[in-house]
């Protein structure tokens, strides 16, 4: 008879209220057989929080854990703990932070706030990840979670109308970088101790988004559950599907992603990093570097022609070389021949159709070939929709084709509890 397996174990830190709290909520739920250390500065908050998962049904077993991340000490009783109990840690959720307004002025008080900020956003997060490395290498699929911000994104703050904090976004900035420089540093580790080209920790930097939380004093943004769920999709999965060294937000019903650039010798090497955003509904995620870059789904929420119009120019302004479009059920406009007012210039927007692009591929000219549709199976009241019991797709979809853009997966094939078209199996 085979031993049961221990269970995952799971540390966030910052955990007994706001987001951290919405963290452990969420994860807790959706992988009730982990074991969750709630780690916080205050033991009797944690005490109150685990009272509060209790009564909103979490069933897991919940570990309070006095640590402030800005004190060695704690740091060092913290990893005592877990490997005392556990001797082992799975997942761990750097989510700590503070925010400070600083004085518009220069004073001894513009660099205390400086300092006090980055100490415990930034520097702690590389203190407590070190310290944690040799359980977090104990673990069957390591993985460290590092919570940004889209303040973190210095395209976000050139490009679009958010939030302003100098301290604290140039904390997040650092902590993107550091995210990244962990990832290189877990990767030549793995090379120089075990032969392998890459490590077995899985790094991530994660943007929630604006969250009702003390940084918003309660009053805008997602319920904290709701933000936590990109943190909730990386800390669940133990197949290795999303690549370490990345940055990650996540809206709507979709994950994006920003990975890293791997150094390729281009000489040599004829493969294409494709670019895909996916049902982006108004709102404006990080876009992958790429090419071609493939915008698949909902281009707006209720598809106006104001909203189409800020979707394209959007996407016009973006720099990738080629840039392809389908719609979704959802921009009802484009079912008809309303698409011929709209400017589509810089796109190539594909129904029912397929378009060629040619690039260099290392020294070589490649030629793909795109097909896109965005039909769906009923029922529903949107549009592009054909009766599931019609296979559209076998005699529509060209046999060379090399890249298809769809709007729904084949089924069952990530499209969430099973709406996935099975005509695309």
């Amino acid at each position: 008879m085979s031993a049961t397996p221990p269970p995952k174990v799971v540390l966030c830190t910052g955990a007994n209220r706001g987001l951290g709290f919405g963290i452990v909520h969420a994860t807790a739920l959706r992988d009730p057989s982990a074991v969750y250390v709630l780690a916080c500065r205050n033991v009797i908050s944690g005490q109150e929080a685990l009272q509060q998962l209790r009564q909103s049904g979490v069933e897991s077993q919940i570990e309070i854990l006095q640590l402030d991340v800005t004190n060695d000490e704690h740091i060092i009783a913290a990893v005592n703990f877990v490997e005392t109990k556990y001797e082992k840690l799975d997942v761990l959720i750097n989510n700590a932070g503070i925010l400070m307004r600083p004085p518009y002025d220069f004073s001894p008080l513009l660099r205390q706030t400086y300092n006090t900020l980055l100490n415990t956003n930034l520097t702690s997060v590389a203190i407590v990840t070190a310290a944690f490395l040799p359980l977090l290498h104990k673990a069957g699929s390591p993985k460290v979670i590092n919570i940004s911000s889209g303040l973190g994104s210095i395209a976000n703050q050139m490009k679009r109308k958010i939030g302003r904090s100098q301290p604290y976004g140039a904390s997040k900035v650092g902590m993107n970088g550091l995210t990244m420089h962990m990832q290189v540093a877990e990767h030549d580790r793995a090379a120089a101790e075990e032969g392998k080209g890459e490590g077995r920790i899985r790094f991530y930097a994660v943007a929630p988004g604006v969250t009702k939380t003390s940084f918003t004093n309660h009053r805008i943004g997602k319920d904290p559950k709701d933000a936590a769920e990109v943190v909730v999709r990386l800390a669940v999965d133990d197949k290795g599907t999303y690549e370490g060294g990345t940055f990650w937000e996540f809206e709507g019903t979709y994950l994006y992603g920003l990975q890293q650039q791997r150094h390729i010798d281009k000489k040599s090497d004829t493969r294409i990093q494709v670019a895909y955003i996916l049902g982006t509904h108004n709102t404006q995620p990080e876009v992958p570097i790429g090419d071609p870059l493939i915008h698949a789904s909902n281009l707006a929420q209720v598809g106006s022609f104001e909203e189409l119009r800020s979707t394209l120019d959007r996407l016009k302004d973006l720099s990738h070389p080629h840039k392809i479009v389908i719609a979704g059920n959802q921009n009802i406009p484009l079912e008809s021949e309303d698409k011929a007012y709209l400017d589509w210039t810089g796109l190539r927007y594909l129904q029912d159709s397929s378009t060629n692009i040619r690039f260099l591929g290392g020294h070589t000219l490649k030629v793909s070939q795109v097909y896109g549709s965005v039909w769906i199976p009923t029922p529903g009241a949107w549009a592009f929709q054909y009766p599931r019991t019609k296979n559209i797709w076998s005699s529509t979809i060209l046999h060379d084709t090399d890249i298809l853009v769809t709007h729904r997966p084949p089924r069952f094939h990530l499209d969430g509890a099973g709406f996935g078209d099975e005509n695309l199996l």
